[in-house]
C-alpha cells in the first residue's frame, strides 16, 4: 500500500480544523493544535478503514469511554498523542512539559533556587537553568544507575523511558544534584586535559553515576532521604568535592576496566562499545554492591 504523508497531514490538518469543536467535546476539554491534530488522526483513521461519517467516527471515539471528567480527557488525549508522535522526541519532550510531574518538579527545583525549563527556549541558560533533556539524561545516569541508556537512548527519554526516570518521587533535589555532578563530569568529557585518562570522554555519564553513589556516601543516606532539608549540605559537598569525587570514579573505571580486558591494552573503539553496554556491571566497584 503506498500511503503520501503529505495528502494524510492535509486531511488530518483539515479535520482538525473543521471539527475542533466536537473533538475538544469528545475528550472533554480545549485541545491545544497538536492534541486535536493527534485526536484527529484517529479519526481519521476510524473513518478510512470502517467507512464511517464524521459524526461515526467521533461516536467510536468515545463510545464505551468517554471521559467523565476534564483531568481524564487530558489523560486520553494525551495517549494517543504520545502514541502518534513517537517516532519525534522533541515532540515527545514538548508533549511532556505540561505533564503532572514536569509542573510539581518546576515548583520545587525553584525552591531551591533553580529554574527547570519544562518546555524549549531560544534564550542562552545560564547556570541556574535546567532543561528537562539535561534532568532526563541526569537523573537516568545518576539515581537510575542506567548510564548507557542515559547517553546512548536519549531518543527514549520522554517516550519508553519516561517513567523510568520521572517517577512519582522523583524530588526537585533529586534533579538538581543529578545535574550538578553531571555537569562536573561532562565538562571533563568535552574538556579533557592531556593527563586525562584515554576512558574520559566514553565515560562522563557511568563517572556522573559513581559521583552520586559517592555523594550518598558521604552523607551517611540513602536516596530516598535526600530532601530540601539536605540539599544545602549535598550542594557543599558537590562544590568542595565534586572533582575529587569524579577522579575517584575515573580510577574506579580504569580499574574495571583493566580487569575486563585482563591488562591487555584497550583500543578507542574498545572502549566506546564497552561503555555503550554493561559490562562494567560485573564489578562491585561500578556496581555499587
Amino acid at each position: 500500500m503506498n500511503i503520501n504523508v503529505g495528502i494524510v497531514d492535509q486531511q488530518v490538518g483539515a479535520l482538525s480544523v473543521k471539527l475542533r469543536a466536537e473533538l475538544d467535546s469528545a475528550v472533554g476539554r480545549k485541545l491545544d493544535d497538536t492534541m486535536a491534530r493527534s485526536v484527529a488522526f484517529v479519526v481519521l483513521v476510524s473513518k478510512t478503514v470502517l467507512d464511517l461519517t464524521d459524526a461515526e467516527a467521533l461516536e467510536l471515539l468515545t463510545e464505551g469511554s468517554t471521559p467523565t471528567s476534564s483531568a481524564e480527557g487530558a489523560t486520553f488525549v494525551q495517549s494517543i498523542t504520545y502514541a502518534t508522535n513517537s517516532q519525534n522526541p522533541v515532540d515527545l519532550r514538548d508533549l511532556r512539559s505540561n505533564d503532572a510531574r514536569q509542573k510539581s518538579l518546576e515548583a520545587s527545583i525553584q525552591g531551591l533556587g533553580f529554574e527547570y525549563r519544562r518546555q524549549r527556549s531560544a534564550v542562552a541558560p545560564r547556570p541556574v537553568d535546567i532543561s528537562t533533556a539535561t534532568a532526563a539524561e541526569a537523573v537516568l545516569a545518576v539515581w537510575r544507575r542506567k548510564p548507557q541508556q542515559a547517553k546512548f537512548r536519549t531518543t527514549e527519554h520522554f517516550g519508553k523511558l519516561y517513567d523510568t526516570i520521572f517517577t512519582e518521587d522523583l524530588q526537585g533535589t533529586h534533579v538538581v544534584t543529578a545535574v550538578l555532578l553531571f555537569r562536573i563530569a561532562e565538562n571533563k568529557r568535552k574538556r579533557p586535559t592531556a593527563n586525562s585518562a584515554a576512558l574520559v570522554p566514553y565515560a562522563a555519564c557511568f563517572a556522573a553515576m559513581l559521583m552520586g553513589q559517592y555523594l550518598l556516601e558521604d552523607m551517611g543516606i540513602a536516596l530516598e532521604k535526600l530532601d530540601h532539608r539536605n540539599f544545602e549540605a549535598a550542594q557543599r559537598l558537590i562544590d568542595t568535592q565534586g572533582e575529587a569525587y569524579f577522579a575517584r570514579a575515573i580510577t574506579a573505571l580504569e580499574a574495571a576496566v583493566a580487569q575486563l580486558y585482563g591488562g591487555r591494552t584497550v583500543s578507542l573503539q574498545q572502549l566506546s562499545a564497552t561503555f555503550r553496554r554493561g559490562d562494567l556491571f560485573q564489578y562491585p566497584s561500578i556496581a555499587g554492591v
